[in-house]
C-alpha cells in the first residue's frame, strides 16, 4: 500500500490559504476513496485542525511542526535536511511514516527542510511582481519569501501554481525546468458549493438595501481606497447602492479606508463587518447586486470563484492571471483607475443585457473548475512521482 502524506502548518480559519489546504484534504479523499491501496497520513500541529480532520479516514499524527529559526541562520538547507531527523521529532516522525511524497499546501519551510519527496505549491510570487506594498517587501518580507520560494523550486519535485501566468512567473523568477511545474487552478471553497442560502442574512447583519460585496482582508494591495473612491462616483448615478466589506480588520489597509470613508462623507454607505463565518459567506453573495474586486494581486484569486459558482455578476481587476481564470464571466478595469472602477460597477448595476449575459457566462466558465477535473489531475501529478 502507498502512502500519500499532507502537512498542515496553516492556521485553520484564516485566509485563502486555510481553503486550500482544505481543497487537497478533500481531494486526497476522492482519490482514497477511488484507490484502495492509498492511505493518506495527515501531520498537524494546531489542534484546530482535529475538526476538519475527524470526517477523513485518514491516519492523523499530532507533531510538533515548529522550526527553531537558528537552524535557518546557522546551516545550509542541505545541512539542515540532514540533520533534522536527528534533533526534530516532527521530522523524524514523518520520515518514520515513509510516504511516497509529502503535500506541502501552505508554501512553508516543511517544503524543503524535510527530506523527503514533495509536491509544494506557490500561490504567488507578488513580493517580486508587486513590491511597493509592505507587506510583501518590507522588515525582511522580500528576504523570507525569496529564502522560501527559490528552495521550494530547489528541492520540490514539483510545483503546483494556479495558472499559466503563475507558472511563466515561477519560471522567469528561479529559472525552474518547466517540466517540473504543474498548473493546478484553484476550485470554488467546499463550503460554497454546499452552501443553503439564509434569506436573513441582511438583518443578521444590519445591511440596507442594495449592495456591493467585497470580501478581502484589509491589505493595502486589496485596494479598499480606490474602490471607496470609486462608491463615491458610483452613488452620482446609482444613489441606493451601499458597498459591504468583509474580512479581518487588523491589517495595514484598514485605518486608511477609514478614512477615505471619512474624507468623502461616505459612513452610512459603507458596511464593514469584519471576519464573518464561512456559513454566511454565500448568502451575502446571493444577496449581493454584484461582487467587485479591485486587488493588485494575483494570478488569480478565489472570491471570483465563488461569485461564479453562485451566479453572481462581477467586475474585477485586469491583471496576471485574471482573465485568464474568469474568461468572459466578469467585466475587467484597472485597479488603479477609480474611475474605471465605477464605470464597471454602474455597467453591471444599470444594464440588465450584460449583467444577464456575465450570469450566462458564470454557467459555462465554472465548468472548467470542477472538484473531479482538480482531483483527477492531481492524482496524475502524484502518480508521476511515485512511479
Amino acid at each position: 500500500m502507498r502512502k500519500i502524506g499532507i502537512i498542515l502548518n496553516s492556521m485553520p480559519y484564516v485566509g485563502g490559504t486555510f481553503q486550500y489546504n482544505e481543497t487537497i484534504l478533500d481531494a486526497l479523499n476522492y482519490i482514497k476513496n477511488r484507490n484502495v491501496d492509498i492511505e493518506i497520513v495527515a501531520a498537524y500541529d494546531n489542534m484546530l485542525w482535529k475538526k476538519y480532520l475527524d470526517k477523513y479516514d485518514f491516519k492523523k499524527i499530532k507533531l510538533n511542526l515548529q522550526i527553531d529559526e537558528s537552524y535557518i541562520d546557522n546551516l545550509s538547507v542541505e545541512e539542515i535536511r540532514n540533520v533534522f531527523p536527528k534533533v526534530h521529532s516532527g521530522a523524524n516522525k514523518m520520515l518514520n511514516e515513509n510516504c511516497s511524497v509529502w503535500i506541502c499546501p501552505s508554501q512553508d519551510l516543511w517544503s524543503f527542510i524535510l527530506k523527503a519527496p514533495t509536491i509544494s505549491t506557490i500561490h504567488d510570487l507578488m513580493h517580486r511582481y508587486e513590491s511597493r506594498f509592505p507587506e510583501v517587501s518590507s522588515d525582511g518580507e522580500f528576504e523570507i519569501r525569496e529564502y522560501l520560494y527559490s528552495n521550494m523550486c530547489k528541492y520540490s519535485k514539483r510545483i503546483l501554481v494556479d495558472s499559466s501566468c503563475g507558472k511563466e512567473q515561477v519560471i522567469e523568477s528561479y529559472a525552474v525546468d518547466p517540466n517540473n511545474i504543474e498548473v493546478l487552478p484553484f476550485i470554488p471553497p467546499k463550503y460554497i458549493m454546499e452552501s443553503r442560502d439564509n434569506e436573513n442574512i441582511s438583518k443578521k447583519y444590519n445591511i440596507n438595501g442594495k449592495y456591493i460585496f467585497y470580501p478581502a482582508q484589509f491589505w493595502k494591495h486589496k485596494n479598499h481606497i480606490n474602490l471607496v473612491r470609486a462608491l463615491s462616483m458610483v452613488k452620482e448615478t446609482v444613489p441606493d447602492i451601499s458597498l459591504v466589506l468583509s474580512g479581518s480588520t487588523k491589517y495595514n489597509g484598514y485605518e486608511p479606508v477609514l478614512e477615505e470613508i471619512k474624507k468623502l462623507k461616505l459612513s452610512n454607505d459603507v458596511k464593514i463587518l469584519g471576519y464573518i463565518a464561512e456559513e454566511d459567506i454565500a448568502s451575502l453573495y446571493k444577496n449581493s447586486e454584484m461582487l467587485i474586486m479591485p486587488t493588485f494581486f494575483g494570478p488569480t484569486n478565489i472570491p471570483p470563484l465563488e461569485a461564479m459558482v453562485l451566479r453572481c455578476p462581477m467586475a474585477v481587476s485586469n491583471i496576471y492571471g485574471m482573465p485568464e481564470q474568469l474568461g468572459k464571466a466578469s467585466l475587467y478595469f484597472n485597479p488603479n483607475s477609480p474611475e474605471e472602477i465605477a464605470k464597471c460597477i454602474i455597467c453591471v448595476l444599470k444594464n440588465d443585457e450584460i449583467r444577464k449575459e456575465l450570469v450566462e457566462n458564470c454557467s459555462k466558465e465554472v465548468l472548467k473548475f470542477s472538484n473531479e477535473i482538480f482531483c483527477n489531475k492531481l492524482y496524475k501529478i502524484i502518480e508521476e512521482i511515485c512511479i
